[in-house]
């Protein structure tokens, strides 16, 4: 079972999205969720330089200008997030808003998102799904463990 964790984000999340440390980020994304015109949820990966945490209750992100998320965000303003950190899968809810875009950031549209609820799982994370190319003989399946570390 999951546990609420508020509307504030956790010293955990705060310190990965701060913003501080993007050469040690790259190559990870944050994957978010927004909803498209059927109601249907929408995915989309930011890079964490596109997502950063101002405050315990705020986000900034950028997105691009044409882009179904932005469109999703302008209509409805809900969105989620979920990062892995320090062995779980976190969730965080939010309503955006459009600010005014700098000048720097032509062709992107920025957000602030006003965290309603962050959500943890009861149970860690032991390990996360591999694959392989398509042209390899051999797939691995995800594996994961529920509760304390495997033993």
């Amino acid at each position: 079972m999951s546990r609420d964790l508020g509307a504030r984000l956790s010293l955990t999340l705060l310190e990965r999205l701060r913003g501080d440390e993007l050469r040690s980020r790259a190559g990870e994304a944050v994957l978010i969720a927004t909803l498209d015109q059927g109601g249907d949820p929408h995915l989309a990966l930011l890079s964490y330089g596109e997502v950063v945490a101002v405050g315990e209750g705020l986000l900034r992100l950028a997105t691009y200008r044409g882009s179904s998320t932005t469109a999703n965000l302008r209509r409805t303003s809900h969105i989620t997030f979920c990062l892995v950190a320090d062995g779980a899968a976190y969730y965080i809810k939010g309503s955006a808003r459009e600010r005014p875009t700098p000048p720097a950031l032509q062709g992107l549209v920025v957000f602030e998102v006003a965290v309603t609820r962050q959500v943890a799982p009861a149970a860690l994370l032991a390990s996360t799904t591999a694959t392989s190319l398509p042209s390899s003989s051999t797939t691995r399946s995800p594996r994961f463990t529920c509760g304390r570390r495997p033993g």
